[in-house]
């Protein structure tokens, strides 16, 4: 009861914060900003409305008039800043606007610089999941069938094939064994009433391709599979979020796995000798109809965000997974600057 007491005092204490929703112009041109992806009208929309939904004010802008602004001390006063410049082609520039963000000292969703370039670079992110009890597909040749090929930068499944004798890995891509199976992604997000960082449900890629299918980006286009959401056993879980914690992640992200061999999905096949680690998005698209909000929909009163999600709905009108979302990503930031009063 404390602590739901705690969280309406908090959830209004944040009213009439101003945030910032920096955005990747889709026109744009500069060498910096040119991308293999945007952040569509309706990625930025519900961020917008999440904003609103909370009793704070929106402030749009682009990312170049956001860093002239920025430099030349004439921007607004802002509280927090959600950074949607994403889907650079050069890895460096995923950190512009968290960086930014520091030298500014505003808090930005969801992640700083550093955490942003060391997730999203999946060598990197290799070598830090190495050190931890999930198991991590081995290096595997190029030109030999058997492995598949990823970039280290990209997402959304860009680039993505299967190696074969004619095959060879491009510049900043890297090639691992291929593990039959089933691709199984999972959010992971701040619990706003107990000040943790947990999992949600787990979601699984159906498809009827067999074990060889994987989710590439003509997969991700056609939409050839439905979304089953799974739940992992504990001992799973509990890995999961330790590594989440050592990319210092403390807001939200979203960790993909392969299942080795998975085909009924039942919670006593996913174990830590069948699941491997293949990438970590610490800036995950967050919108009302994909996978944040499909796990978040599946909850039930077995998870633990069960009961914040529901008292969110309670006192917010119009409520939305996106808003509850940004809700517990500056609970998060607050909690871990210790801001707020008790």
């Amino acid at each position: 009861m404390e602590n739901k007491k705690k969280f309406i005092q908090n959830l209004n204490s944040i009213q009439g914060s101003i945030i910032a929703v920096v955005y990747t112009f889709e026109g744009e041109n500069a060498p910096g900003f040119k991308h293999y992806d945007v952040w569509r009208s309706n990625v930025i929309a519900d961020w917008i409305n999440a904003i609103n939904e909370i009793g704070c004010k929106p402030y749009i802008i682009d990312v170049r008039t956001f860093i002239s602004k920025a430099m030349m001390d004439t921007l607004p006063h802002l509280d927090f800043i959600i950074n949607l410049n994403a889907g650079n082609i050069n890895l460096d520039n995923l950190g512009l606007i968290p960086s930014v963000c520091s030298f500014l000292n505003i808090p930005c969703i969801p992640c700083s610089s550093g955490v942003c370039s060391v997730g999203e670079d999946k060598f990197f992110a290799n070598t830090i999941a190495k050190n931890s009890l999930i198991k991590v597909p081995k290096s595997y040749p190029d030109n030999i069938e058997g492995g598949i090929i990823r970039h280290r930068n990209y997402g959304s499944s860009i680039g993505i094939r299967k190696t074969a004798s004619e095959t060879t890995c491009k510049e900043n891509e890297i090639s691992q064994e291929f593990i039959v199976g089933t691709d199984i992604t999972i959010p992971i997000l701040f619990n706003p009433l107990n000040s943790k960082l947990e999992l949600l449900p787990a979601i699984a890629y159906m498809h009827h391709k067999g074990e060889d299918w994987y989710l590439g980006e003509k997969e991700k286009i056609s939409h050839d599979y439905d979304k089953v959401s799974v739940r992992l056993p504990i001992e799973v879980s509990k890995e999961i979020l330790n590594l989440a914690k050592s990319f210092d992640i403390s807001t939200f992200c979203r960790i993909d796995t392969r299942v080795k061999n998975f085909k009924d999905f039942e919670i006593d096949t996913i174990t830590l000798d069948n699941l491997y680690f293949i990438e970590i998005n610490p800036t995950p698209t967050i919108h009302n109809t994909i996978n944040f909000a499909n796990a978040i929909n599946e909850l039930n009163k077995s998870d633990s965000h069960y009961g914040a999600f529901n008292l969110y709905k309670k006192h917010v009108k119009d409520y939305t997974v996106t808003g509850y979302i940004l809700t517990s990503a500056i609970f998060a930031i607050k909690a871990k600057h210790s801001q707020w009063q008790d």
